[in-house]
């Protein structure tokens, strides 16, 4: 099948999971009265979306710092400006209909174009930033699930999300010690990863050159790490307030620690819209209420819907520095689009050409 036809029947596909998912969802929060119970919600819990919002801002911003901390460490001076500018460019990409360039991706793009001879190193912080980002995610609910005794749980569901955090958690470290373990011979490693379609030749680079300046430099990563964290934790609490605000009580917040890093793992799904949805619904009637029963099916689906229009209006701030970098932002994925046409041979050995060491400009912790 010619690529003209297969990447909008990829998109129309992943467009019709969505859509399955929530027509699924939203019949079970019928089927439980969920809608009348929100209208019949004091208006004092309410406010506490607000709350939600600004939670959610602090999680993008820490995300911002960690990538400028893994960006800066390589030699590319990006300063706090710049960082907010892609960063936020990056974001409402993001949330752009299913099929266009990925937020992350552009994001390099606009940091390689604005410093010249950058573009293996953008691409390969962006890549260690996002590798970082999901094992953290990936540790934490499994940490979560044991020091809760949530890993106990009889329930199919429960069973499911534990196994599924402890094996992306292999999976991923795996990779990690792939990337990160020094060793004296790397070239399988290198042809391994450099393999792969489209993250091949910054994997390639990463593994390289980038690896090397990033192993001189363990507290930027022990930084990044830490930030991490953070992004997580302030994530559940995000879940808790948009949950309460919506039915005046809710599951204790120390079990919104386990529970919100397990739903969380649904982000690694190629869509949009619909797992976290799906995964908050499934897991939050097996967490208890102090005097109240659990929430029923369509609780948590209605909680992750509102969570994300809570996003959707960050992205909509965003928007406006969308506007106005349109036309740099539709060169970048312009040019992405074209390596990725010409990344599908994959590129010969003498395409990677030595360079130095980049000088340290980054944040050490």
């Amino acid at each position: 099948m010619s690529s003209f036809l297969k990447k909008p029947l990829i998109t129309l596909l992943k467009l019709g999971l969505v859509v399955a998912i929530f027509v699924w969802l939203f019949q079970r929060a019928f089927s439980d009265d969920v809608f009348e119970k929100i209208a019949e919600q004091s208006p004092n819990y309410w406010a506490l979306i607000p709350i939600a919002f600004s939670l959610n801002l602090i999680t993008v911003l820490l995300t911002f710092y960690r990538w400028r901390a893994l960006v800066r460490v390589l030699g590319i001076p990006l300063k706090t400006r710049e960082m907010y500018r892609y960063g936020i460019l990056g974001y409402v990409i993001n949330f752009a209909p299913m099929g266009m360039v990925g937020g992350d991706a552009v994001k390099a793009w606009l940091t390689a174009r604005q410093y010249q001879g950058s573009s293996d190193k953008a691409f390969a912080s962006v890549i260690m930033d996002r590798m970082i980002g999901v094992y953290v995610m990936f540790v934490m609910g499994g940490v979560m699930a044991v020091a809760s005794g949530f890993i106990y749980e009889e329930a199919y569901e429960a069973r499911f999300a534990v196994a599924a955090a402890f094996t992306l958690i292999a999976i991923t470290t795996v990779l990690f010690a792939l990337v990160l373990v020094p060793s004296s011979s790397r070239g399988w490693r290198c042809a391994l990863l450099g393999a792969l379609p489209w993250v091949g030749r910054p994997f390639r680079k990463l593994m390289e050159e980038a690896l090397q300046i990033y192993r001189q430099y363990p507290g930027t990563l022990l930084y990044a790490f830490l930030l991490t964290i953070g992004v997580h934790l302030v994530f559940s609490v995000a879940i808790y307030y948009t949950s309460l605000s919506l039915f005046g009580y809710t599951t204790s917040l120390a079990q919104h620690f386990t529970l919100a890093p397990l739903a969380n793992l649904s982000s690694i799904i190629p869509l949009s819209a619909g797992p976290l949805e799906y995964c908050l619904d499934v897991l939050y009637p097996l967490f208890a209420i102090e005097g109240h029963e659990p929430y029923k099916a369509g609780y948590g689906a209605i909680v992750g819907l509102c969570y994300r229009l809570v996003t959707s209006l960050l992205a909509l701030v965003g928007c406006v520095y969308y506007l106005m970098s349109r036309d740099e932002v539709s060169a970048a994925m312009r040019s992405m689009q074209t390596e990725q046409s010409q990344s599908e041979v994959p590129p010969e050995p003498s395409t990677f050409q030595d360079e130095s060491p980049a000088e340290s400009g980054g944040h050490s912790a």
